[in-house]
């Protein structure tokens, strides 16, 4: 199989993959003076918070399992989350209720 050296490739493939600008995304903000430095919480905090294993917590938070009813009911006790909204996001599964919980969970300076 030959394959051809002088292959032309389109602006639209250079932009997406080597243009600085279009990667902004993928960079941290420019912190402004007097900004505090907020970060998630950390799977080992959030697992020590609800009293499950990190790896455990690391599924839950990335969408791959629910949380068994005991550790759904220490989330919405610990994050004082209210149970209606969780219970919802749990309802439409395990995406759902990481993407729920990733919005509401405490930032850690």
């Amino acid at each position: 199989m030959h394959v051809r050296a002088n292959r032309q490739v389109s602006r639209d493939y250079l932009s997406r993959h080597f243009d600085h600008e279009s990667r902004s995304s993928h960079t941290r903000p420019v912190e402004k003076p007097g900004q505090r430095d907020t970060r998630r919480m950390t799977n080992r905090q959030f697992a020590a918070e609800i009293g499950v294993t990190e790896s455990y917590a690391s599924l839950i938070r990335a969408g791959k399992r629910l949380p068994g009813a005991a550790a759904l009911v220490e989330i919405v006790i610990k994050f004082e989350l209210d149970a209606n909204e969780v219970v919802q996001a749990y309802a439409r599964g395990p995406k759902a209720l990481a993407e729920f919980l990733n919005e509401r969970l405490p930032r850690v300076e």
